[in-house]
């Protein structure tokens, strides 16, 4: 890295390799290759050729500055854009809109990942002092599923030109199929998500039935039963969510609450107990407000790209990052905000006109659910949130983004969520510990594992003995840095890579690696395993399900413990874990070293795991986890939770409504 190259060249796909064969054109110059991904790394290894990775150039701590340093930012921008609205338009003051902070969760993401490729960029040219920078072309517009957050398209190409004229290095795209780049400008649709949306939420009203249907599953419903018309009602929104579903079972059982679900892209309501549906109606009034606000955004969206104090906001080290997350921002203060009031006029129409006295959901973090949540409060509901994953294990304020703010009261899987809570957001919701019903229902189905139909899905056969490997997703572009620095997606590969060339070396097992359904598109796992011909390796990404494919382990493997390793637990397999990027609390480490086969040292971590893949004795790996799956998981661990769950939102909902509550505005 001392000497500087006459010429770097950035590769970030594995098809750009052939193409930056024209980067050449007959001169004769010294190249060198820096590798943005996983993808262009495996790639260029396969083909031969020399490469530096980007993680050569900075260090963790850089990019956990930098991720501290966005939490004050995002804050700070939230604040000052959601008053600019307020002070332009009546309508976001009249009914309490918080453009910028209903989606500060995923403005997070966006300046993380904006900021962080910024440092990267600068430290590699700077240390490299290159006479030219060549890379893929710039991707034309946005993906359509993709309007946000940079699911599919790289943040690096739409950087590097603004990188490059702040240093004052020339910087150049190569042709394309003997084109132009500019000539082309959809040319790089490997670049691109595959047009398939992963929202989980439902897109029409008529999906709730085969939901509601579900919520009955291993318990006893009557729906004949007569109930008196002054119940308090409580209102669902994430009938998708299995923690959801089970304690609203558990509420219908009871009877002592009115259930309604709503679904967002509805204009209906359905009372779940007894069945039946009603239209949310007042529509033609809030119409004219929609159409009012729609114009009002189109018309200040260009006055707050003008305003400096807006802009100011979105330069990094010098460099103007606005370009790049411009149509990001603008579908955030147009489209985005026009929803939010939509969603949120229709949950007020509906709070002022029912006896709602509870809102259910599974999380607060995105700006549906948070306009929701702002008309709940505004109407003096109480809100209530059911905890998602082990985030009392880590210190990670990411909380703070997603079910804290907002939530008066979280229902959380066990004591060691209630006291990270407790610790660090007193003032952000009340922590209610109930137990994960979910982790329930997967005790109860222990005795009623069948192997052998997971494994003839699988084309595995029965008899040998079956390992499950869990990595964690990479990270692409959906990056959150919190107070410590995971890991980059090479560092993730890296880890992986070796730990699947491993299983090679053990013929007479059969393995299955389950990819998170979030892994970036191009990530070369799959690719690696079937290079390597592993015929007794498998690649799951996103059916069977980590929990169905637990019926068929021998041994479990895990280098990111989070939700995996309670599932793990409550399925009482043996399991190893690997893992040295998250900051531990000393009592939750050592809950954890009791609870599995545990390393924080990953040369150490390969040996032990060959240790066990050579004498199949997995049973020695097995540990007492009820500690840790009590703590973090199950409460009690007498299979409750979801009637604890319910006893507390009946509380609830038999309370006043909230003091000091405001006025209901009227839609």
């Amino acid at each position: 890295m001392g000497t500087a190259a006459p010429t770097l060249v950035f590769v970030e796909s594995g098809s750009d390799i052939d193409r930056m064969r024209h980067v050449g054109d007959g001169r004769d110059r010294s190249l060198r290759i820096i590798a943005l991904s996983p993808e262009a790394e495996y790639a260029l290894e396969k083909a031969g050729l020399p490469f530096a990775l980007a993680d050569d150039y900075y260090t963790g701590e850089e990019i956990t500055q930098a991720g501290i340093a966005n939490y004050d930012r995002v804050d700070e921008f939230c604040a000052y854009v959601d008053a600019w609205f307020e002070q332009r338009s009546e309508i976001v003051k009249r009914f309490g809109l918080k453009p910028a902070r209903f989606n500060v969760y995923p403005l997070k993401i966006l300046f993380d990942a904006v900021s962080v490729r910024l440092i990267i960029l600068r430290r590699i040219l700077t240390q490299e002092k290159p006479v030219e920078v060549w890379a893929a072309p710039e991707e034309q517009g946005d993906h359509p599923l993709d309007p946000f957050l940079f699911f599919g398209a790289s943040i690096f190409a739409r950087l590097l030109p603004s990188v490059c004229a702040s240093l004052g290095i020339p910087f150049r795209t190569w042709k394309i199929d003997g084109h132009c780049a500019d000539a082309v400008p959809t040319a790089l649709h490997d670049l691109v998500n595959p047009g398939r949306s992963r929202n989980r939420y439902t897109a029409a009203f008529h999906t709730c039935w085969p939901l509601i249907q579900d919520l009955g599953r291993g318990v006893s419903l009557s729906w004949r039963r007569r109930f008196s018309a002054s119940r308090p009602e409580l209102l669902v929104m994430d009938l998708n969510d299995r923690e959801i579903r089970l304690v609203s079972a558990s509420l219908m059982e009871r009877g002592t609450c009115r259930l309604l679900y709503w679904s967002r892209r509805s204009r209906w309501v359905a009372s779940l107990n007894p069945f039946r549906l009603m239209r949310l109606d007042d529509q033609g009034q809030r119409d004219g407000i929609l159409r009012t606000l729609t114009q009002e955004t189109a018309t200040l969206w260009p006055e707050l790209t003008g305003d400096p104090g807006f802009r100011r906001f979105l330069v990094w080290d010098g460099v103007d990052a606005f370009p790049v997350v411009e149509s990001r921002l603008q579908h955030v203060f147009t489209e985005l905000l026009v929803k939010a009031a939509e969603l949120n006029l229709q949950a007020r129409a509906m709070f002022d006109k029912m006896n709602i006295r509870v809102l259910l959901m599974s999380q607060v973090a995105l700006y549906w659910q948070r306009a929701v949540c702002a008309a709940a409060k505004d109407c003096g509901l109480r809100v209530v949130n059911m905890q998602h994953g082990l985030v009392g294990e880590r210190l990670c304020p990411i909380v703070y983004y997603t079910e804290c703010e907002g939530v008066d009261d979280l229902l959380t899987y066990g004591t060691g969520m209630q006291d990270f809570c407790r610790r660090h957001y007193p003032h952000a919701a009340v922590p209610l510990p109930t137990g994960s019903p979910a982790l329930d229902q997967l005790e109860r189905s222990v005795g009623n594992r069948n192997p052998g139909q997971v494994l003839r899905r699988l084309g595995l056969a029965q008899g040998k003995k079956t390992v499950i490997y869990c990595p964690t997703s990479s990270t692409g572009n959906k990056l959150y840095v919190s107070f410590s620095y995971p890991k980059s997606d090479s560092q993730y590969f890296a880890i992986q890579r070796r730990i699947v060339e491993t299983f090679r070396d053990y013929p007479a097992l059969q393995f299955v690696v389950k990819q998170h359904v979030g892994m970036p598109r191009g990530f070369p796992l799959g690719d690696l395993m079937r290079d390597l011909r592993m015929d007794n390796c498998r690649v799951v990404v996103e059916e069977p399900s980590f929990v169905d494919l637990l019926a068929a382990a021998d041994l479990v493997i895990l280098d990111s413990p989070t939700m995996t390793f309670l599932e793990t637990l409550a399925m009482g397999m043996p399991v190893l874990v690997f893992n040295n990027w998250f900051r531990w609390e000393p009592e939750t480490l050592e809950l954890l070293k009791q609870s599995a086969v545990y390393s924080n040292d990953f040369d150490e971590f390969i040996g032990i795991l060959r240790g066990y893949l050579a004498t199949e004795r997995f049973e020695g790996a097995s540990r007492d986890g009820s500690a840790f799956l009590r703590r973090f998981g199950t409460y009690k661990g007498d299979r409750r939770s979801a009637d604890r769950a319910a006893e507390a939102i009946e509380k609830l909902a038999q309370t006043d409504a909230l003091a000091g509550a405001g006025t209901v505005a009227q839609a």
